[in-house]
Order: C-alpha cells, then structure tokens, then sequence
C-alpha cells in the first residue's frame, strides 16, 4: 500500500490503519499539539514519542511560529504534555534517557533531580497506547 505525504495535524483517511506511530524529534515542531494528538489517535494504536526539546517547571504545549526560520518550536512542560497526551490514551512508559548518562524512569526518585535538564543529549520518551 502506498501513502502520500501528509502533515501532522491533517492524516488523510487512515482511521486505525497502523499498530504504532513513530515520533522522533519532530513533535515539538507541531503548528498545533492537541490536533496532532487527536489525528495521530484517530490513525493509530499506539504511540512512541522521543523528544529532546522539554523541561520539567517551565515551558508550556503551545507552539511559537518562527517566522525568520519558518518554523514551529515548542518547549514542553513536561507534566502539561503527559496530561495531554492522557486525553487521548494512556502512557504505560515514561523514561528519560541519555548516550553516557543511563535511563531514568520518570516516575522514580529521578524526577527532581534532572528538572533542568533539555537539549543536553537527554531525551524524554512516552510510550503508550490510545482510545
């Protein structure tokens, strides 16, 4: 089967038609977050989302335009993305992880002790399934 291209927050007519969405470093580029997870719910099972660009006090889930780079950039608060992501499924993993630096749960003892942590070489991943 061929797809077309399509953007994140426009999937075309693929209703359940794939067992996982792949995301690696592109979901902080979405125009707009709650779309994006509303079509990539409506197309898919289930989720994998890596992400470098996320903080832990600060940040938000609204996108900011650049126009000089034409491009959309969103620091996530990372409590404020799970809570919406967890509108369209659950999260059964939660992790952050680094090349030299091991895996951290993010629901263990860890989570306060990399709270500024973001665009070092740390990635946050959630994996979970959708409604």
């Amino acid at each position: 089967m061929s797809y077309e291209n399509r953007d994140m927050i426009d999937l075309g007519n693929y209703n359940k038609k794939f067992d996982i969405v792949y995301m690696s470093s592109v979901i902080e580029h979405s125009p707009d977050l709650r779309k994006t997870f509303s079509e990539i719910s409506r197309v898919a099972n289930s989720f994998y989302i890596n992400m470098f660009k996320w903080k832990f006090k600060t940040g938000g889930v609204i996108s900011r335009y650049h126009s000089k780079s034409k491009h959309y950039s969103t620091y996530f608060n990372i409590e404020e993305l799970m809570s919406l992501l967890k509108e369209f499924g659950s999260i059964e993993q939660s992790f952050i992880s680094g090349k030299s630096s091991g895996v951290w749960d993010f629901n263990n003892e860890y989570k306060n002790k990399f709270e500024d942590i973001n665009r070092n070489g740390k990635f946050l991943t959630l994996i979970g399934s959708f409604k």
